[in-house]
């Protein structure tokens, strides 16, 4: 019977059939044994006996950082590893400490929703970084519920100032600076630094902000009431 015959019958790949007899020839029935790939030791793998060093002279000195425990086993062990092994092997035996992250409580949404246009602005800055001539701040000021954009003007700071010109540009547009003071804007301040408080807290129509903070935070949302 010819060979591919027979090894169309028993479903075996000519390859694998040829492969088999070269294997046969060199080693025999030996040759023939299924050998299991054993995993190739890594030549700089850390062993047993020097994770313990580390681990003894992190012991020795619990106030030095990873980089400093690396310079001492160095030092005193006889061989050498990188920092940031020595990092991976004290957090593994757990001597290293967790990180204290302080935040503030924030809420989800803002408490204050418009139902109408004109009722509560948001004004934000986009940082823009000009080559050879430096920083300058897109300032804009958009409506909460139609998204459109009442005014915007690209200034070379982004201080109280530059902000206070933005949104007496957007009071002008809309007619609501000559509002009644009773129904004057609210300002609330929510990420913007002090200076910005203390320019809008010199704003005839506008009264005194409410600082709050909230995720996620524009620079400043202001409540308006609709022109009388």
């Amino acid at each position: 019977m010819p060979t591919c015959v027979a090894l169309q019958h028993m479903g075996v790949a000519s390859s694998t059939y040829y492969r088999w007899r070269k294997a046969y020839r060199r080693g025999g029935l030996e040759g023939l044994r299924d050998h299991s790939p054993e995993p190739r030791r890594v030549w700089n793998r850390v062993t047993e006996e020097e994770r313990d060093a580390v681990i003894e002279q992190a012991l020795r000195h619990p106030d030095e950082p990873s980089r400093q425990i690396a310079f001492r086993v160095t030092d005193a062990c006889g061989f050498s590893v990188s920092e940031s092994t020595v990092y991976r092997i004290l957090k593994a035996k757990g001597l290293v400490a967790a990180r204290e992250v302080k935040g503030f409580p924030a809420g989800d949404e803002y408490p204050d929703k418009p139902t109408r246009v004109n009722e509560q602005w948001q004004t934000d800055a986009t940082y823009l970084k000009v080559v050879g001539w430096g920083w300058y701040f897109l300032i804009s000021v958009l409506d909460d519920v139609s998204r459109r954009i009442l005014s915007w003007r690209l200034q070379s700071q982004m201080d109280g100032e530059a902000f206070s010109e933005v949104v007496q540009d957007a009071l002008g547009a809309t007619g609501l600076e000559q509002a009644p003071r009773l129904r004057k804007p609210r300002l609330q301040i929510v990420t913007r630094p002090m200076r910005s408080i203390l320019t809008f807290r010199t704003w005839p129509f506008v009264v005194w902000p409410v600082c709050r903070r909230f995720r996620p935070a524009p620079s400043c949302r202001i409540p308006v009431p609709s022109p009388s």
